[in-house]
């Protein structure tokens, strides 16, 4: 039997299932990496889920590939913006038109590795108990130097004060439930970016749900993927959304904060460290010897 005509066959009881995984996948104008992020989710063992793809408005080739995988797995779906929205309304419009009883968060430019990565975490929840919110894993993250490095997950001692910390929860490694995602009432629209990490922070600290940390690495994380915010002018743009998004996590938990002042400390600082790097972009002599420096480093790596 031909790979396709199993995955057709599979999709037709995955609607009776009340454990079929939605893996939501959101994408934006990178129809030459959606391929590889919908290939990998094609190798899992776990085979009752359903595709769900939206499409932020795309004006690339993103609707033609998505057009030939759907002609070949019938449980792909697609949902296209007619105009673009941004990430979080892509990730809420995903929410409330999934169907799974889980939900597996996929972004276009990640690929998992583990085969086995879905199976091993719906193991885990039906093991578990009902406090559990969230099962993530490791990654390796492939830098644009062309260095990579593996990111095992460790379970912190007080898991409220390190997510408040941040950086501890990789967006593509988790599963979670559907009932959860509505019961938190989905992304937050009101920022331009961090959008998953706010998200994390609001279903540990304000909905006191535990996480489980597998030691698994099942996903790659391209740093260098194209699309990100690497011009000079568009630079500028992330260091603000990131000034932004640092003020309001720091206003909207205060109180959490107060009880966690090394959480508080990490984010003044990376305040600080935005300031300066914006100080930086504005001024034209620093830009232009720092960058120019930067660039004449990664080519003499490149020589080397």
């Amino acid at each position: 039997m031909k790979v396709s005509e199993r995955w057709q066959k599979v999709s037709k009881i995955n609607i009776k299932s009340n454990k079929l995984v939605s893996v939501n996948l959101t994408t934006y104008n990178r129809a030459y990496l959606l391929s590889r992020a919908i290939e990998s989710i094609l190798k899992q063992t776990y085979k009752d889920i359903e595709i769900l793809i939206v499409d932020d408005c795309s004006t690339d080739e993103t609707e033609e590939t998505v057009n030939f995988y759907q002609n070949r797995y019938k449980f792909i779906r697609y949902i296209k913006h007619s105009y673009n929205k941004g990430n979080a309304h892509s990730r809420n419009t995903a929410m409330n038109n999934c169907t799974g009883y889980y939900v597996a968060f996929m972004d276009d430019d990640d690929e998992w590795i583990d085969i086995n990565k879905i199976k091993k975490q719906v193991e885990i929840f039906q093991k578990s108990s009902k406090n559990l919110g969230i099962v993530c894993s490791g990654i390796t993250r492939y830098k644009e130097d062309g260095s990579q490095s593996k990111e095992h997950t460790i379970s912190p001692k007080n898991l409220k004060s390190r997510i408040l910390r941040g950086g501890l929860i990789h967006n593509s490694t988790v599963l979670t439930t559907k009932d959860i995602l509505l019961e938190l009432g989905g992304f937050n629209l009101d920022l331009p970016r961090g959008i998953d990490y706010e998200f994390f922070i609001r279903i540990v600290v304000l909905h006191n749900y535990s996480v489980h940390f597998m030691n698994d690495i099942t996903c790659k994380y391209y740093e260098d993927s194209p699309n990100r915010m690497t011009v000079k002018e568009r630079n500028k743009e992330a260091v603000m959304n990131t000034i932004f998004l640092q003020k309001y996590i720091i206003k909207k938990y205060a109180r959490y904060y107060f009880n966690h002042p090394p959480s508080l400390i990490n984010r003044l600082f990376i305040i600080l460290k935005s300031q300066i790097q914006l100080f930086i972009i504005r001024n034209k002599f620093l830009r232009n010897l720092i960058y120019k420096d930067n660039t004449k480093q990664k080519d003499q790596k490149i020589n080397d």
